[in-house]
């Protein structure tokens, strides 16, 4: 059975049945405490079993409830934290800084409040390919060829000191 809106609740109900079995919780304690029941199946959880009862892929079950309906009930990114993300992103292309799992967990910590994994990768990722396309666009109205990009030291891009071969070396940041 494909996982679907009408569906959840019956889906979130089987897991709050197993895991109250499972670690002697009270089943609408953690129904009503989404903090709890997240707790609770990020412990050694049953999926198998709670996936045979539903239907469902233990594997589908697992991403759906931590990647679908945990992001939804955290929300997603607040358009003040986009602004930073986007701003720290341009700041760290400036300055050559790799866009890597450090990078992002300094990053993290700068934001108003804290996000799902899921919600804090997604607006990242979307700031991160706007500013790429945007450096690209720019990169190629300048019809600046890519033997000339190469062998130039630096141009002057929008008043800040930039590398001319910036989409070589964007593409090096974010390995």
């Amino acid at each position: 059975m494909p996982i679907s809106q009408k569906n959840q609740q019956q889906i979130i109900d089987t897991i709050a049945q197993i895991a109250s079995s499972q670690y002697k919780i009270d089943k609408q304690e953690l129904l009503e405490d989404f903090s709890k029941l997240s707790i609770a199946v990020s412990k050694k959880f049953a999926w198998d079993i709670a996936a045979k009862q539903l239907g469902l892929q233990k594997h589908e079950l697992y991403r759906w409830f931590h990647d679908t309906w945990e992001r939804n009930r955290l929300g997603s990114v607040e358009k003040v934290d986009v602004q930073i993300i986007k701003q720290e992103i341009q700041k760290a292309l400036q300055n050559q800084i790799q866009l890597d799992k450090t990078f992002q967990q300094k990053l993290k910590q700068q934001l108003t409040k804290e996000y799902h994994r899921n919600s804090f990768t997604v607006a990242f990722n979307n700031q991160k390919r706007i500013i790429l396309a945007s450096l690209e666009k720019k990169s190629s109205k300048q019809g600046t060829p890519k033997q000339q990009i190469t062998n130039n030291a630096s141009t002057e891009l929008n008043g800040v000191q930039e590398a001319n071969s910036i989409v070589d070396i964007l593409k090096q940041l974010i390995k």
